[in-house]
């Protein structure tokens, strides 16, 4: 029992603890012993999330008596007693005042405020100690996500940032925080990143995450990180993100083992929830994200390595000769999918040369590719500046688009499928007519803004039409699955699937769960100082993978782990 109660004094009304009212999983023997001996100095003990003056003095005070005494065993015991008391304080402070003793604030800088924000604001504002700055031009959007999904509201701040022509704000900002996070368009991050290691030079400590791919130009300052002793970490999202901690796992494992990766593919797709495509829509996908970016993926050339030899898929047959059957994934969805970026590199990003085949792929729906064809034959998806619309109806830019004769819906049809080279009278013709009507790519009632581009203007229609309305769900597919040739001389498939779904209240989006959520969890493990890595460099590594791996755990982002061995 306490030999008197301990007052515990912070920013709130004073609390008395005593056993009685100690938390259950604070009632510990080593706990109680620690308590006593800190009352038995000190009673009552006053302590204070400010100080700890009246403790220390009665410490120092026992200390002079008992050298005086000459009794070194007793002191040793009671200065034991008195260390585990302070911890106790702080345990306790860390209960009732949401942080401990010492504990310095931790200034983090979001840039962006779009579709997958939203964790990140929701786990970062968790820890009072956390002082959140979200720079960005749509200060509305972000004051509204702030008000419905951020903790401690007192701690975060809105601040207008215009990344292209700011530069002495964007200085400032990053000069007042401890991490950047970078959830902007991946051009930018570079110039984030030089000024990160600017600031470095200059004596402030601050180190950047960002969800994106690492680019050859961020990869340059890789040397200059180092030697500053900088963390630039990337790709902590969901595709990149959580399929490189999974793969990772797996090889590392297999490599300890003395096992051989001769097999590996990964498939991951942000999806409308199946019940709700939408009856008619001829992409049968929504975006939670930038529709832009959906675009832009489908023009560029991706190389796989099959038989140990790279597969080069020109942009023109990414989505033709490019696609994949993907039925066989889950017997719930019908999938497709196209080889993303340069899944060849993997062999040296993973550490595994031995691999025969190694493709990393987007996720769609059956239907996708054809309609995305489409849409690209017709040269809608053009983002060049030549390209430019002032204003009109989407008829008439349509008519200009496609060299019909007039803007009439009979005209558009036609000049569609002569362009697209199709047999008016097939089903194929007619599928793809009729998804060009539902999207409104025929209407004079549907106007078109001024855009930089065709392919901006599509894009903003895209987000209009394909938006996802009140009570429909996004979902998030990801499969990741290893051949792995055994120094038993047996082989081991290992298929690991994540499957997430948009919450039913529609707070969080399986999106920014799968992205947002690891960028978050790294974000507080690099701040925490449980990451330690310098330097340029994505989650390929076991000291930076586990830990991100075990909180995304405890938040529900994991993967159902299969193995079959023959």
């Amino acid at each position: 029992m306490l030999s008197s109660p301990i007052i515990f004094n912070s920013m709130k009304p004073f609390v008395k603890i005593s056993r009685g009212n100690i938390p259950k999983r604070l009632q510990k023997r080593q706990f109680h012993k620690g308590l006593t001996s800190c009352a038995t100095l000190s009673k009552p003990a006053l302590i204070s999330s400010r100080s700890n003056t009246a403790s220390q003095k009665s410490f120092h005070t026992l200390k002079s008596n008992l050298n005086r005494k000459n009794n070194s065993a007793a002191f040793q015991q009671q200065s034991s007693h008195f260390e585990q008391g302070k911890t106790i304080r702080n345990v306790l402070k860390r209960l009732y005042s949401g942080s401990a003793e010492g504990e310095e604030k931790k200034r983090i800088l979001l840039l962006g405020s779009g579709f997958v924000t939203t964790t990140v604001i929701e786990y970062l504002t968790r820890r009072p100690q956390n002082q959140l700055t979200i720079a960005t031009l749509e200060l509305e959007q972000a004051k509204q996500k702030v008000q419905t999904y951020a903790h401690n509201q007192d701690n975060v701040k809105v601040e207008y940032l215009d990344i292209v022509n700011d530069n002495e704000k964007l200085d400032q900002l990053i000069s007042q925080n401890n991490v950047v996070i970078s959830l902007i368009p991946y051009t930018f991050h570079v110039k984030v990143a030089k000024k990160v290691l600017e600031q470095n030079r200059n004596g402030h400590k601050v180190n950047m995450i960002t969800s994106s791919y690492i680019s050859a130009e961020m990869q340059a300052l890789d040397k200059d990180a180092k030697d500053l002793g900088v963390t630039l970490m990337n790709a902590i999202g969901l595709d990149p993100g959580v399929d490189d901690l999974y793969a990772m796992k797996f090889i590392d494992e297999a490599h300890k083992n003395g096992d051989k990766v001769r097999h590996y593919e990964s498939w991951c797709g942000g999806l409308p929830a199946p019940e709700d495509i939408g009856e008619g829509n001829p992409l049968k996908y929504k975006f939670s994200w930038s529709p832009k970016g959906v675009l832009m993926a489908g023009t560029n050339e991706a190389r796989y390595l099959k038989d140990g030899n790279v597969v080069i898929v020109p942009p023109e047959e990414l989505l033709n000769s490019g696609v994949h059957d993907l039925t066989h994934l889950h017997p719930d969805f019908d999938f497709e999918g196209y080889p993303n970026r340069d899944s060849s590199t993997y062999t040296e990003h993973y550490r595994m040369p031995e691999a025969k085949f190694i493709l990393r792929g987007t996720l769609r729906y059956k239907g996708f590719a054809k309609f995305m064809r489409a849409l690209k034959a017709s040269g809608l998806v053009n983002f060049d500046a030549s390209t430019a619309v002032d204003g009109g109806s989407w008829a008439d830019v349509s008519s200009r688009i496609l060299g019909s004769n007039s803007s009439s819906e009979t005209d558009l049809a036609e000049a569609l499928v002569n362009k697209l080279g199709l047999d008016a009278s097939t089903q194929d013709a007619k599928s793809i007519v009729d998804g060009f009507k539902w999207l409104g790519l025929f209407s004079e009632d549907t106007a078109v803004g001024k855009s930089p581009s065709i392919g901006d203007a599509l894009s903003h229609l895209l987000e209009q039409k394909l938006a996802f309305k009140e009570g429909e769900r996004d979902m998030v597919f990801m499969q990741n699955k290893f051949i792995i040739d055994k120094k038993n001389g047996k082989t081991e498939t290992i298929t690991a699937t994540m499957v997430l779904y948009e919450d039913n209240d529609g707070r969080f989006t399986a999106m920014a769960k799968g992205t947002g959520k690891p960028c978050a969890v790294a974000s507080q493990l690099v701040l925490d100082g449980v990451i330690n890595r310098k330097g340029v460099f994505a989650p390929y590594y076991e000291e930076v993978n586990t830990p991100i791996m075990e909180t995304l755990k405890k938040e529900g982002i994991k993967m159902d782990i299969q193995r079959e061995e023959v």
